[in-house]
């Protein structure tokens, strides 16, 4: 199942506000809505996650959230981006940055991620990029790593060219993102593929937990219960339309 540009949009907008409206600490230092420079550029979700010391896929790193009344919108200048190193380096403290990204092609967000500088106001070089074992060591479930190691129901974790900033990282194939999301997401006859009447929150908290978490990226519950409550008041929405158009067909 796919989602519009639209409601993509609308989504990762809705939560950025919620993270920084809540006055709690979450595993996320920063969110933001960003942008390339060029006109008609689709925004995209930029999530900074500290490593604590010794973290691995079983621990949880303590951030401090950053709060803002509205959504920060930022923009990327390509020729302002270093190219990351390659060689390796303690990852303590180290910033992993995840980038969920609309995909023209498949049609569905698109999880990016590599390690950024310590301090998210350094000009410095990208920071060193983890080896395999060290992403799974570090990033990775146990639960999500047999499906990670092949292409399962997840899609494969591998290495590409990030489609905006032009150097090599990691990212989460979207090639069975769609057939997952139809999975978790049902059926709705009243709905025309990648168009929503107000799910496309209840897509994107879905979509994290099926890519999202296969990579560290989780939802606080702080943050998820926010998001929840405004679900479920859309879903009322939904059906209270729905019972207005049944009655006034003759």
């Amino acid at each position: 199942m796919s989602i519009s540009v639209e409601s993509f949009t609308k989504a990762i907008t809705t939560l950025d506000r919620t993270w920084k409206s809540l006055e709690t600490s979450t595993e996320w230092e920063d969110v933001a809505v960003a942008k390339q420079l060029q006109s008609g550029a689709v925004p995209f979700l930029r999530i900074h996650r500290r490593l604590s010391p010794h973290a691995s896929s079983t621990q949880h790193s303590q951030d401090v959230a950053l709060q803002s009344d509205e959504p920060i919108l930022e923009e990327l200048d390509p020729e302002s981006l270093p190219s990351p190193s390659t060689s390796s380096s303690s990852t303590e403290g180290q910033l992993v940055t995840y980038e969920i990204i609309h995909s023209p092609t498949y049609l569905v967000p698109v999880l990016y991620l590599y390690l950024a500088p310590s301090k998210l106001s350094s000009n410095s070089q990208i920071a060193p990029q983890l080896a395999m074992e060290e992403l799974y060591d570090l990033l990775v479930p146990a639960a999500y790593r047999s499906q990670l190691d092949s292409v399962g129901p997840l899609g494969a974790l591998s290495r590409t060219e990030h489609p905006l900033r032009g150097f090599v990282c990691w990212f989460v194939h979207p090639c069975l993102t769609q057939e997952a999301m139809t999975g978790m997401m049902g059926s709705d006859e009243s709905e025309k593929e990648g168009e929503w009447t107000g799910r496309e929150m209840e897509y994107l908290m879905k979509w994290f937990g099926i890519v999202g978490g296969s990579v560290g990226l989780r939802v606080s519950v702080e943050v998820a219960r926010a998001i929840d409550s405004g679900i479920a008041n859309e879903a009322l929405s939904r059906a209270s339309r729905r019972t207005e158009n049944t009655q006034i067909r003759p």
